[in-house]
């Protein structure tokens, strides 16, 4: 086993960095999502790389594979994923384009994935940030988003 930072990968399996930069149009991700054990890494990969490397490529992926395959992360991975991404709404600049690719990642998680089937996991904290975005440019989705959140409170 080798550890790189807070991550630990295994000597058997293709290297976090890999997984993290796999465009999600090839055959290796159709491959990954094939097998339990392979997509289970590429979950956590993904967290990680939410958490620790965020950028627009690891998002598209993980949309893409939100998209995909709607019920793609367990519950547990799910709130994990969540709370990451309102922690980067919060924190990034409100003009960030990374910001941006955040925000539109989290109405992925809430409208595509199985999140509404789970419990609707921190919908409080989820209307209170898109209250706030609401009257941010460029975030015209997220009084939409507020108006049918509000229907499951």
């Amino acid at each position: 086993m080798t550890n790189t930072g807070s991550i630990v990968e295994s000597e058997s399996t293709v290297p976090m960095k890999t997984l993290c930069i796999l465009c999600p149009a090839s055959d290796v991700m159709n491959a990954l999502l094939s097998n339990e054990e392979s997509r289970t890494e590429l979950s956590h990969c993904l967290l990680s790389c939410v958490n620790y490397k965020i950028s627009e490529s690891i998002l598209r992926v993980t949309r893409h594979l939100i998209v995909k395959v709607s019920n793609y992360f367990y519950r547990t991975d799910l709130h994990v994923l969540v709370d990451i991404l309102l922690r980067h709404v919060q924190d990034l600049e409100p003009k960030s384009k990374l910001r941006l690719d955040v925000f539109r990642t989290l109405l992925c998680v809430i409208s595509k994935s199985n999140w509404a089937d789970v419990g609707t996991y921190r919908i409080v904290d989820i209307v209170d940030t898109m209250e706030d975005l609401s009257v941010q440019s460029g975030y015209e989705d997220a009084a939409r988003c507020v108006k049918l959140l509000r229907t499951w409170l």
